[in-house]
């Protein structure tokens, strides 16, 4: 029996994945894609077969999310050698490709993972396109790892196949080892947050029903790369605060979007910290892909403090309140309860918190990547010039910027539909997240109104 006869037919669908899919289809979830940019060309061919072979390594790419009204299941497709999963593009401006590539169609509900080579005169841009179902960027960046080792064993070993990954996945792993203590800090967290959450935030305003009437048809991105220099410099401030690059960079965030969408002298400043729930589960050899990530909200305000130093007080007093009650993972209670409820009462549920939720301005979100490392990213041998990633553009009120950091320097990215956002005035947000940080003793305060 062949490896690829031996691969179940269906995978259960766990609860991270329906509830994704459920926020896909109401508009505010999507695909996202790393982003690797080669000096040299790679070859064609071999990465189409290089892409091919991931549906066997990693199963769950290979399948089609089927949405039985009780329990959800991955069906393996049965078109794996009539599509092309690696697509070739030629284009003079990358960016511009990479908008193309970006923006919403139809086809991408069912769709888990896609390959795109973009040449132009620069070299060759590869794009991994991830179903934020099956991925978030650390199960996206173990990927790309994954396909890049199988695109060079094929110069050496063209009839190389891999073992298909079996390993269970789980997106509530993180949950094995919590004791009852652990859900009461959880609980008593979660009490505190909401109390802090009331009131208005500075964030944008759309309600349920325009939301859902916004179709997104188009997509565009802005970046902003702080050197590795600066970066350096911003990593001594946080030292001499006592307190990490990601509370710097959180702050600065919130300081600057706090006027990007100002609500009034009377509104909170409030933002959502994406959180690696794997930091909670027994590290495993090799797991299978899946997303584990969480949510956690910070609120401050409506006094902000005069200066830097005075807002990064009162955030690091709210994200270390957090972390001593496991900053980001969901009650386990309340997981299990979605866990046993069917899947149409889950979306009737999901929605309703959505319209909720956008009953009054919603929070951005800001989410730290951590480091993508070149080493594990080497196709033949070369690794890329750059790495980072782009992700669904979605409709406001929501809004995202993510930073990763590559060979020093972190890069500052945000997605959004360009009928909706000016490309400079996003940008000019991006810089100012740089600038707010204190990187010496004394430092200029940023006026408050710069890019309101």
């Amino acid at each position: 029996m062949s490896v690829v006869s031996a691969l179940p037919d269906a995978f259960p669908a766990d609860l991270q994945e329906q509830v994704v899919r459920i926020c896909a289809e109401l508009g505010c979830a999507g695909p996202l894609i790393m982003v690797l940019s080669f000096a040299a060309p790679l070859d064609e061919t071999r990465l189409a077969r290089a892409a091919r072979l991931m549906l066997d390594a990693e199963p769950i790419l290979g399948c089609r999310f089927e949405s039985d009204p009780a329990r959800p299941v991955w069906r393996r497709r049965d078109d794996l050698d009539r599509q092309s999963w690696s697509r070739v593009h030629t284009a003079a401006d990358p960016e511009q490709a990479i908008r193309s590539v970006l923006t919403p169609i139809p086809e991408h509900l069912d769709q888990n993972f896609l390959v795109h080579l973009i040449h132009h005169p620069g070299g060759d841009t590869l794009l991994l396109w991830m179903s934020h179902l099956i991925a978030d960027s650390f199960a996206t960046g173990e990927c790309a790892s994954l396909l890049a080792m199988l695109y060079t064993r094929l110069a050496d070993e063209p009839d190389y196949r891999p073992e298909p990954n079996l390993a269970p996945r789980d997106g509530q792993q993180w949950m094995a080892d919590l004791t009852f203590r652990d859900t009461l800090r959880i609980f008593g967290r979660d009490v505190a947050d909401a109390l802090r959450a009331r009131g208005r935030a500075h964030a944008f305003e759309r309600d349920y029903d325009a939301f859902r009437a916004t179709v997104p048809t188009g997509a565009d991105f802005v970046r902003h790369r702080i050197p590795a220099t600066a970066v350096a410099a911003i990593d001594r401030a946080a030292a001499a605060r006592d307190c990490t690059r990601n509370d710097l960079l959180s702050t600065a965030f919130l300081r600057a979007f706090a006027d990007f969408a100002w609500q009034g002298q009377a509104a909170k400043a409030r933002v959502g910290l994406t959180v690696d729930l794997r930091i909670y589960a027994l590290a495993r050899r090799r797991q299978a892909t899946c997303s584990m990530v969480g949510v956690s909200y910070v609120s401050i305000g409506p006094d902000l403090g005069i200066g830097f130093d005075d807002t990064l007080a009162r955030v690091t007093a709210v994200i270390r309140r957090q972390k001593k009650a496991l900053m980001g993972a969901v009650n386990p209670i309340y997981i299990r309860h979605l866990t046993r409820m069917p899947f149409h009462k889950k979306r009737a549920l999901i929605e309703k918190l959505l319209r909720k939720a956008l009953s009054r301005p919603m929070p951005p979100t800001f989410s730290n990547g951590g480091r993508l490392r070149a080493a594990k990213l080497r196709f033949d041998g070369a690794a890329p010039v750059d790495a980072g990633f782009v992700v669904f553009p979605v409709p406001l009120p929501l809004f995202l910027v993510s930073a990763f950091e590559y060979e020093g320097a972190v890069t500052l990215t945000a997605c959004f539909q360009p009928t909706e956002q000016a490309r400079d005035r996003v940008r000019a947000l991006l810089e100012r997240n740089e600038r707010e940080i204190p990187i010496e003793a004394t430092s200029e305060v940023v006026s408050r109104k710069e890019i309101a």
